[in-house]
């Protein structure tokens, strides 16, 4: 064996590892390297070239930086063309396109054991998104959230729209899908008819494990209605469970069209100390409260919130379009009928 003798430590080692035009070994390169950098540090320069200076609160280099950034870029979508190339060959072959196992009489793109596992690897991330949101973090980056009425920091949130707004204006040409970006959308849709199939699909997937979790399908809340005690949720059966802020979003979507509102109404509901207006009954959301407006929509009322209050919901289904006055009028009616004696308060 060819042995060669290091010019630093002065120790003879074999020429495998010498470079070529190079006295020094392995080992040697290493350290001086090392030093190098360490000395480059002390001085404020860039760890990376040793000889720029360094951005403040980095060891790096503006010319470093952007050569990593366009090195990493550069990398990033070589390998996404080559897995949409891969991806491609196996859905027209008809084969997994997770592991390319053939597929045989399944009609979906994935076999059932990928399926399962990404399954089981999507209900672990939603545990993991759980658990920051009860912390106070950030669902997506685990940093501390300036607003915890949502569920994802500021930062997180203006980058998410920047994404969208850019992928939006990359679609190219009119009319093309903005989520695959390669069919052509439907009219009337920004989405291909397989796109908002797949789209569906995980909705529906991602409500399935929430409602495992016993967690609120629509923000992933752990504050979700309980079970009414005799099996029944009137005007609000469904079948996934939510919590109560959703509750007052939807009914204010549905009923105001707007979802702006739902604290109006969540606080109406409070300073009414949770009772009906007109029975003095309990009211709880999701069960038995409804809202109603005080002269209807028909006879010229508005969704203004003065104009709105909380009743229960049979008193609600009875009272229908009629105004406070004729509602009043005919119950004297039916209970006089009926033999019964109706004194007004003082």
């Amino acid at each position: 064996m060819e042995t060669k003798v290091c010019a630093r430590c002065k120790e003879e080692k074999p020429t495998e590892e010498f470079r070529k035009r190079s006295s020094l070994c392995r080992k040697c390169r290493r350290e001086k390297k090392r030093e190098k950098k360490e000395r480059a540090k002390k001085e404020g320069k860039c760890t990376t070239c040793c000889s720029n200076k360094a951005l403040e609160g980095t060891n790096t280099c503006r010319n470093c930086l952007d050569r990593s950034k366009n090195n990493r870029k550069n990398k990033k979508e070589e390998i996404s063309d080559r897995d949409r190339e891969r991806r491609m060959y196996r859905i027209t072959n008809h084969l997994c396109v997770t592991c390319g196992k053939d597929l045989g009489e399944e009609t979906t793109k994935t076999c059932i054991r990928c399926l399962k596992k990404s399954q089981k690897n999507r209900k672990k991330e939603k545990e993991k998104e759980v658990k920051r949101v009860r912390d106070g973090l950030c669902a997506k980056c685990g940093n501390k959230r300036e607003n915890l009425d949502k569920r994802h920091c500021n930062k997180c949130i203006e980058e998410t729209k920047a994404y969208n707004k850019n992928r939006r204006e990359n679609t190219g040409e009119e009319g093309i899908c903005i989520s695959c970006r390669k069919e052509k959308a439907e009219e009337g849709f920004k989405t291909c008819e397989e796109c908002r199939r797949e789209s569906k699909e995980r909705r529906r997937r991602d409500k399935e494990i929430k409602s495992e979790l016993g967690l609120c399908v629509n923000c992933g809340s752990q504050k979700v209605f309980p079970l009414p005690e005799n099996g029944t949720q009137y005007h609000y059966q469904r079948r996934y469970r939510i919590c109560e802020d959703c509750w007052f979003k939807e009914l204010a979507n549905a009923r105001l069209k707007d979802t702006s509102k739902w604290k109006e109404l969540k606080k109406l509901l409070h300073e009414q100390e949770r009772t009906c207006v007109y029975s003095g009954g309990k009211l709880e959301p999701g069960i038995n409260a409804s809202m109603d407006h005080k002269i209807s929509l028909d006879s010229g009322g508005t969704n203004d919130i003065k104009n709105l209050h909380w009743v229960d919901y049979d008193v609600n289904s009875m009272k229908g379009r009629l105004s406070e006055k004729d509602f009043f009028d005919l119950m004297i009616k039916i209970l006089e009928y009926s033999g019964y004696e109706v004194k007004k308060k003082k």
